[in-house]
């Protein structure tokens, strides 16, 4: 019986982008009719946000201004990603630095991730709720929570066991290794930190995204859905490291789950579509 070699993510990226280029007439033709849908959908927003509905019609016509109005569209959407998946990234760097432990590398990531979601969710919670708290004092709590988190985790057979393969050295000493364990733990430390600090930055921009009056209904139901959002924002690092697949289609997955949260996202938002579309017409001076 023969077992087939999985392909490395070289040669799946190869085999894949000539795939593309063999299919690329239909695939542009999709891509040009995404691109044109999308352009009517931002311009019929815009007109009709500033009540001037019948401009749209000399809009469209004008070909190379909505070329650039979609070039536009295209670079806003693409920092708004950046600026969401910052989360994930720090949440994924943080976990990549079990790799040298593979086989506890997802109850790592399950572990590491019910603590980070509790962090989002407080922190939230103290922006909404707690105005009377300064940021320096917010800014104490979370590192409070993160040396905790550490400590608490080490409780945990499978953390301790993923710490013992991954911060040890080949040099012997006693010392040695455990001055490589606190600085290890220290690195993670950091990075989870960092992680639930960084859910400011999705949750500045729907606050800016949102014009409705501020009553106390409306701050709960934007703490909600920042905690909601947020927290959504680790779903495609559990999409990679969950995934039994080669690394190739987890890479592939796991961005497609972020485009997916993207545009969950910034179309849930209270207000998000018409932000976007606000800063690009005063990007290209259009603005009424």
């Amino acid at each position: 019986m023969t077992f087939k070699r999985p392909l490395t993510f070289q040669a799946a990226l190869k085999k894949n982008i000539k795939r593309i280029f063999t299919y690329w007439a239909p695939i542009s033709v999709i891509l040009g009719g995404l691109g044109t849908i999308l352009g009517f959908y931002t311009i019929s927003a815009y007109t009709t946000a500033i009540g001037r509905p019948d401009l749209m019609a000399s809009a469209i016509e004008a070909k190379s201004a909505l070329l650039l109005w979609l070039a536009v569209i295209a670079f806003l959407v693409a920092a708004y990603f950046l600026v969401l998946m910052t989360t994930s990234v720090l949440f994924g760097l943080s976990v990549s630095l079990f790799n040298k432990s593979p086989d506890l590398q997802v109850d790592v990531m399950k572990l590491l991730l019910l603590p980070v979601l509790l962090g989002i969710a407080v922190l939230m919670v103290t922006i909404f709720r707690g105005i009377e708290i300064t940021d320096s004092y917010k800014l104490i709590w979370v590192v409070a929570y993160g040396i905790l988190t550490i400590l608490a985790l080490q409780k945990n057979p499978t953390f301790r066991k993923a710490i013992n393969r991954c911060a040890t050295t080949d040099s012997p000493g006693k010392l040695k290794n455990q001055a490589t364990r606190v600085v290890f733990l220290v690195m993670l430390a950091c990075i989870l930190i960092s992680t639930v600090l960084s859910t400011v930055l999705p949750v500045s921009l729907i606050l800016k995204s949102y014009s409705g009056e501020d009553t106390p209904e409306a701050l709960i139901k934007l703490n909600l859905i920042s905690i909601l959002f947020a927290s959504m924002t680790l779903i495609p690092v559990v999409v990679f490291y969950d995934s039994k697949t080669d690394l190739f289609k987890r890479v592939s997955q796991c961005l497609a789950a972020a485009f997916v949260i993207l545009v969950i996202i910034i179309g849930a938002s209270p207000g998000g579509p018409l932000t976007i579309v606000y800063t690009a017409s005063s990007m290209m001076n259009v603005r009424d």
